[in-house]
């Protein structure tokens, strides 16, 4: 069975394309098109015009891609900034003209389905034994779960590294009263909202999307990116904070020359990406991240085809 999956998150939008068989994912083509369908979300509550027009755009390249394929199912889920644009039904309206019928889920949703995604694929270099964390640091939202042989809490917190950068980060580079703040608000956020999350006994921390795969890439030194290889890579938290310290001495636009397997349009949020990660792990009193490239595209699929994921 040919499926293609699409996941629209407030900075990305995302493909996969792949054949599904003995219990296997076997893919054919995938992307990430950084649209930042969610700019300034956190600030208005209304998609903006040009975010919806890059968006849009995206997706007709999406579209010959499936053609292409000759794809025989597809599933389209929203995010974040679908859940709270109060202008949704505009964007949704000129989507669906193009042949895409895109389900808005609840957080609690994509916490669930990413969760699966992420540890389909790291189940083969990692052994799920113990009490886990696992989180998904998006650009509107961050999902977090309590796995222990199964999916035991979920949790959803409207905060990522878009909202999180374009409500702090005013200047470029950011200065250090903003990144005093930025900590300050990530730190008590994040220690209100997993309060009940901290009586477990958690072994490792789990974590995917773009800021803990870009910066696991950046640490193996890989010169174009390969999933297999940040699949499984313990992202230590010394090379997290070292990297910041890096980046908050360049402008967004010279990061992207320093580091150049970083994403554009990543360049500026990967900033707010790393104090989000060194804030969870000081909560937790850990040294590492386990990173996993896996996620909402790959969550889709065993779902909706019943893969094993544990």
């Amino acid at each position: 069975m040919r499926i293609a999956s699409i996941d629209l998150g407030t900075n990305t939008l995302r493909i996969l394309i792949a054949d599904v068989k003995e219990n296997k994912i076997y893919p054919l083509f995938s992307q990430n098109v950084l649209v930042r369908t969610g700019e300034s979300i956190s600030k208005q509550k209304l998609l903006k015009v040009s975010a919806m027009e890059r968006t849009i755009s995206a997706l007709e390249g999406f579209k010959k891609k499936i053609d292409e394929f000759q794809v025989r199912e597809v599933s389209f889920l929203a995010t974040s900034a679908l859940r709270e644009a109060e202008n949704r039904d505009v964007f949704l309206k000129k989507v669906k003209k193009m042949g895409f019928s895109p389900e808005i889920i609840t957080g609690k949703k994509e916490a669930e389905l990413t969760t699966k995604g992420a540890l389909f694929l790291l189940k083969e270099k990692y052994k799920l034994n113990n009490t886990n964390l696992f989180f998904d640091l998006g650009g509107g939202s961050t999902e977090f779960v309590i796995f222990d042989r199964g999916i035991k809490h979920v949790l959803s917190i409207p905060q990522g590294v878009v909202k999180l950068t374009e409500s702090f980060l005013l200047h470029d580079p950011p200065v250090k009263k903003e990144l005093d703040k930025l900590r300050d608000f990530i730190g008590h956020t994040l220690s209100e909202s997993l309060k009940d999350f901290l009586s477990y006994p958690i072994r490792d921390i789990i974590g995917d999307a773009g800021t803990v795969t870009t910066l696991s890439a950046i640490a193996l030194k890989l010169k174009e990116y390969d999933w297999e290889k940040t699949t499984g890579f313990h992202l230590r938290k010394k090379e997290i904070e070292k990297l910041r310290e890096k980046m908050v001495r360049l402008t967004a636009k010279e990061r992207l020359h320093h580091f150049p397997i970083l994403e554009k349009g990543r360049e500026d949020v990967i900033v707010s990406g790393c104090i989000f990660l060194e804030e969870l792990l000081n909560l937790y009193r850990k040294d590492e991240i386990i990173s996993t490239d896996g996620g909402l595209r790959e969550g889709i699929i065993v779902e909706r085809f019943s893969l094993p994921w544990t």
